[in-house]
């Protein structure tokens, strides 16, 4: 939550994982998390850039938000 500012960012934005990977459930539900407050705000989230892996455990786990993985 740290590496956000919600408040002060754009109405739509784009967390681009391409460079990382979502390793369990307690990253999951993070980014479930981060997604919530910008919903919060009234503002649209998108999620980019999961490699293959990520995507599954995100899709087995639900992510409460749209995605363009």
């Amino acid at each position: 939550m740290e590496q956000f500012t919600i408040i002060d960012d754009p109405e739509q934005v784009i967390i681009d994982f391409s460079r990382s990977h979502v390793w369990d459930h307690s990253a999951v539900t993070a980014i479930s998390k981060v997604i919530l407050k910008y919903r919060q705000m009234d503002k649209h989230v998108v999620i980019t850039g999961l490699n293959e892996e990520s995507k599954r455990l995100v899709d087995r786990i639900g992510i409460s938000a749209p995605s363009s993985h």
